[in-house]
C-alpha cells in the first residue's frame, strides 16, 4: 500500500535530501538547521512556514 505524504511531510523530507546530498559534512543535523531548511525562501515553489 502506497504512503501518501502531505505537503508537510514532503517538505521536510526534501529538505533532508538535499542537506544530505549538499553538505554531507553536516550531519546528523541539528532540529534548528533543519528547520532553517525547510522554512527557506529562495528556491521554493509555494513557499511555506513549517
Amino acid at each position: 500500500m502506497p504512503t501518501i505524504l502531505n505537503d508537510m511531510e514532503v517538505r521536510v523530507l526534501g529538505s533532508l535530501v538535499e542537506k544530505q546530498v549538499t553538505t554531507p559534512e553536516y550531519y546528523p543535523l541539528t532540529l534548528n538547521a533543519l528547520t532553517l531548511a525547510c522554512n527557506q525562501k529562495n528556491n521554493r515553489n509555494p513557499v511555506t512556514a513549517l
